[in-house]
């Protein structure tokens, strides 16, 4: 059940949706991903900890609305995980600083209608199998 006090009167969902972004040595990237950030995104959440560039600590600088948080291991599971337990949204899409945002909203939208997750299967760097 969805609290309709809780989502913001502007928001185009119906629901609150928050993005956890994990970006742990990757600044440059991170500050071009805030920035494309659809503004229908009610929460940032940025994890950080554990790298040797720990980008979450620019994050705030790059975005005023950025609540960074901290992992505790040092696994990409363990930043989401950290992330989803401080995400606010009844929607939580997790971000790599180098995702193609693109199809967001129909994610989303597929989301709102009953999918128990949406994915983008193709993957960030090809690899080849011999």
């Amino acid at each position: 059940m969805v609290n309709a006090s809780a989502v913001p009167p502007d928001s185009p969902f119906s629901v609150r949706v928050s993005a956890v972004v994990s970006a742990p040595d990757e600044p440059d990237v991170l500050e071009s991903l805030l920035e494309s950030l659809p503004s229908s995104i009610d929460e940032v959440v940025v994890v950080g900890g554990q790298s040797l560039m720990d980008s979450a600590q620019i994050a705030p600088s790059l975005k005023a609305d950025v609540r960074v948080v901290e992992r505790q291991g040092t696994e990409r599971e363990d930043a989401f995980a950290a992330g989803f337990a401080a995400a606010a949204g009844e929607i939580v899409v997790m971000v790599d600083a180098d995702s193609d945002l693109r199809d967001f909203a129909r994610f989303v939208g597929a989301l709102k209608k009953g999918a128990a997750f949406a994915t983008d299967a193709t993957p960030r760097t090809p690899e080849l199998h011999h």
